[in-house]
């Protein structure tokens, strides 16, 4: 009976992680599908980002999260959303430094950084210390790039300040997912917008030759 009893507890528990697993899965599934959608569904970039926030709460604490993205000159880093609890934003856009998000973006891969880490990073040189940082050094830092055509276009990031917040590799690995379903849909936004901002030249274009027309045959008509 003892026996029995373990084996059945072993066979409980086994079905419970099974479940808990399925359960994560179909929610990382409806995640990932609402973030593809927010490319048609998102009235502008702050909606898109705000929405993103929201649903990547779903999926691991994001008390602090931001949303950096490279310039076009490949010189400065935007930040178009920014949420922390400790600091507050300083500055929209800032020269590369040698920041953690920089270290991101020169590895091409998502990092999770604890404090050891941290200390190994700055011993190297690889990224300021904390006298030199930006903001307040937190306890555990994850960074994922934005990856489009094996080009760094940004980073997402999550960390935490708080020692009741452990993040784990399955979190890193799960930001890294959605940081590339992130890039697609990023991607997707900017030739969106791009694709209407030429209509929009290419109408107003039409539109003034067409008065230039219409003009040139109003003078001839007078003449």
């Amino acid at each position: 009976i003892d026996r029995q009893t373990a084996n059945l507890r072993d066979t409980n528990r086994s079905l419970e992680v099974q479940i808990a697993e399925r359960k994560r899965a179909e929610r990382v599934a409806s995640v990932l599908y609402t973030i593809s959608e927010l490319t048609n569904t998102s009235e502008n970039m702050n909606t898109f980002f705000e929405q993103l926030h929201q649903q990547l709460g779903q999926l691991v604490n994001n008390d602090n999260f931001y949303v950096a993205l490279l310039d076009d000159d490949r010189k400065h880093i935007r930040f178009p959303y920014y949420v922390d609890e400790r600091d507050a934003q300083v500055v929209d856009r800032r020269p590369l430094g040698k920041g953690l998000t920089e270290f991101v973006i020169a590895s091409k891969k998502p990092i999770f950084i604890d404090e050891s880490v941290y200390e190994t990073l700055i011993a190297a040189g690889h990224v300021q210390g904390p006298n030199q940082c930006y903001g307040t050094r937190p306890r555990q830092w994850l960074g994922s790039p934005l990856l489009v055509d094996d080009e760094v276009i940004g980073v997402l990031s999550v960390q935490t300040y708080k020692d009741e917040v452990n993040y784990k590799q399955d979190d890193l690995e799960l930001l890294n997912f959605v940081s590339q379903h992130v890039a697609v849909a990023l991607e997707r936004r900017r030739n969106a917008d791009e694709i209407r901002r030429v209509n929009a030249f290419l109408e107003k274009k039409v539109a003034e030759r067409t008065e230039e027309l219409v003009n040139e045959i109003e003078r001839r008509k007078k003449i």
